[in-house]
C-alpha cells in the first residue's frame, strides 16, 4: 500500500521542474547583439567611475527600496543586512550568456539527480526499493534542497562593473547610481524559521533616467527555479 502523504510531498518537490513560467526568457535571451556597446559601456564605467569610487564625477539618481518577507501568519519580516548589487544591464546580460553553458549543465545535473530520487522515493512506497531508506532520503532531501538553490547560479560570477549597498535594520536600502540607463538589482537572503532554513533570491530592473525609483524586494517577486528553467530551455 502507498503512503500517499510522503509520495506528494515528494512529487510536489519535483513539480518544480513541471511548471510553466516565462518571467525571465525575454529579458535574459533577447539582446545577442549587444558585445559591443556592452564592451564600450564597460570601458566607460571602468574610465569614468572605477565602479563607485568617483560617482561624484556623474550624474546620478538615487534609487531606494526594502527587502521583507510576509510569513503565514501575515507578520513582515524585514531582513536586515542583506546585500543588495546594482549591475548595468547589458553587462549583466552578457555575463550571464557568457555562463550559459555552464549553467545549463548544472541545472541538467540538478534535474537528473531529482529525477532518480524521485524514483528512488516512488520504488520505496512500491516496496521495490532494496537499498538504505534512511540514507535515500537523507540524500534526497540534499538535493532537493540543491534544486531550490539553483537561482543562487545568478549571483554567482558577477562582473566588476557592481555597485552594492547593505540593507538596514530596517529592511531598507539605496543607491546612488549613474542615470545612464537600466541596471539590474540583485539580492539574496536567509531566515532560521524552526529547524530550517529558508533562503530568498531577487532579481529586479531598475530604469535610472528616471525618477524617484523604488524597489520592494519580497514574496511576490522571489526568483524561482521555474524562473531557471524558462531561462536556459532545459526542462
Amino acid at each position: 500500500m502507498k503512503i500517499n502523504i510522503w509520495k506528494i510531498g515528494t512529487l510536489l518537490l519535483l513539480g518544480i521542474f513541471l511548471l510553466v513560467g516565462g518571467v525571465l526568457l525575454g529579458k535574459f535571451l533577447s539582446n545577442g547583439n549587444n558585445n559591443a556597446s556592452t564592451s564600450n559601456q564597460t570601458q566607460n564605467l571602468s574610465k569614468n567611475t572605477n565602479t563607485k569610487q568617483n560617482l561624484s564625477d556623474l550624474d546620478t539618481k538615487k534609487v531606494s527600496g526594502e527587502v521583507f518577507i510576509v510569513t503565514k501568519g501575515s507578520d513582515n519580516v524585514k531582513l536586515g543586512l542583506i546585500n543588495v548589487i546594482a549591475v548595468p544591464e547589458e553587462i549583466f546580460e552578457s555575463n550571464l550568456k557568457a555562463r550559459e553553458i555552464d549553467i545549463k549543465a548544472k541545472i541538467e545535473k540538478a534535474k537528473n539527480s531529482a529525477n532518480d530520487c524521485t524514483n528512488k522515493v516512488n520504488a520505496f512506497y512500491e516496496g521495490k526499493y532494496k537499498g538504505d531508506v534512511s540514507s535515500m532520503m537523507s540524500n534526497c532531501g540534499t538535493i532537493f534542497q540543491e534544486v531550490k538553490d539553483l537561482p543562487n547560479l545568478l549571483m554567482d560570477s558577477l562582473p566588476k562593473e557592481v555597485f552594492s549597498t547593505v540593507t538596514n535594520a530596517d529592511g531598507k536600502f539605496s543607491f546612488n547610481l549613474p542615470s545612464n540607463g537600466k541596471y539590474t538589482i540583485l539580492a539574496k537572503g536567509k531566515r532560521t524559521v524552526g529547524d530550517s532554513e529558508e533562503k530568498y533570491y531577487w532579481l529586479e530592473t531598475v530604469d535610472t533616467s528616471k525618477d524617484n525609483q523604488t524597489i520592494i524586494l519580497s514574496n511576490n517577486n522571489l526568483v524561482e527555479v521555474t524562473h531557471m528553467r524558462v531561462l536556459f530551455k532545459v526542462f
